[in-house]
């Protein structure tokens, strides 16, 4: 039994340290704490489980579908809300802030 609490330990640690490494490459690179990807996260999930169970596509053909439409629905919110903000110089807080709307509005989908 601790040998199984040990393994749970280790998957879940690795599972946090993946979403910090997403979230301070994103932080790192643009300055900004993008809370909407947590949404495109789910998302992808989504995409991939759409594909695979309803299209019932191959498990790779599938992965690849989702990466596509994650990677497509990210450079939406991008042209449609951050690069605006970028243009008119919005303060740090008003992206972040328009990021928490955007991860909003991707839930409500």
């Amino acid at each position: 039994m601790l040998l199984q609490f040990i393994v749970n330990g280790l998957i879940t640690g690795v599972i946090y340290s993946l979403a910090a490494i997403g979230f301070a490459l994103v932080y790192n690179t643009t300055r900004i704490f993008h809370i909407a990807a947590a949404a495109l996260y789910v998302a992808a999930a989504y995409f991939f489980y759409f594909a695979f169970h309803t299209l019932s596509l191959p498990l790779w053909l599938s992965a690849v579908i989702a990466l596509i439409c994650t990677a497509l629905l990210s450079v939406l919110c991008e042209w449609s809300v951050y690069r605006p903000l970028y243009n008119k110089k919005s303060s740090l807080n008003v992206v972040m802030i328009s990021s928490i709307g955007v991860m909003t509005i991707l839930i409500l989908m």
